[in-house]
């Protein structure tokens, strides 16, 4: 008998330990655990961010009209700004010697652009005569302009040179030394 009551206390002994071994908890599970709470949490802040983008209001109509009409207008100036420049260029050619240079110089905002590019040529005109006469200096010389100036003659046309006479080519062919 005492067989028996060995393996009874063996018994006894091996269901004490597997009670003590379950309320230990498995490791993995508490990573599940926290893995499942992280999920959780990332759906709930991107629900969050949905409603948050369905509820910003879009953009005014007015907003954007407005800022179109900007941007045409700011077209126009720059399209506006070289129509003036060509039309001044072309203009000042024949009145002085460096158009670009003057061109740099005069103030064109007096100047004014139909609807359709065209500019008022009397504009033109007043603008390029109020520049010159304020500054005489970049008026195209008609000395220096009607022929070939160089740095010697200094707009001076050279003198012609005479023709020979026959008769002293001949002379001084027969010439005895």
């Amino acid at each position: 008998m005492t067989d028996a009551v060995e393996t009874t206390d063996v018994e006894e002994v091996t269901t004490e330990e597997v009670e003590e071994t379950e309320p230990q908890e498995d490791p993995t599970e508490g990573l599940r655990k926290a893995l499942q709470a992280e999920r959780k949490a990332r759906k709930e802040a991107e629900r969050r961010a949905r409603e948050a983008l369905a509820a910003k209001p879009e953009p005014e109509a007015d907003a954007i009209e407005l800022a179109r009409r900007e941007a045409a207008a700011e077209a126009t100036r720059t399209v506006s700004q070289r129509i003036v420049q060509a039309e001044l260029k072309a203009a000042l050619a024949d009145k002085v010697e460096n158009p670009a240079r003057v061109l740099r110089l005069i103030d064109t905002s007096d100047v004014v652009v139909g609807e359709d590019g065209s500019v008022d040529e009397a504009d033109i005109a007043e603008v390029i005569t109020a520049f010159l006469d304020d500054y005489p200096e970049f008026k195209k010389d008609s000395a220096r302009s009607s022929g070939s100036a160089d740095q010697f003659t200094k707009g001076r046309r050279p003198a012609k040179p005479e023709k020979p006479n026959p008769n002293d080519l001949i002379r001084a062919a027969f010439k005895k030394d």
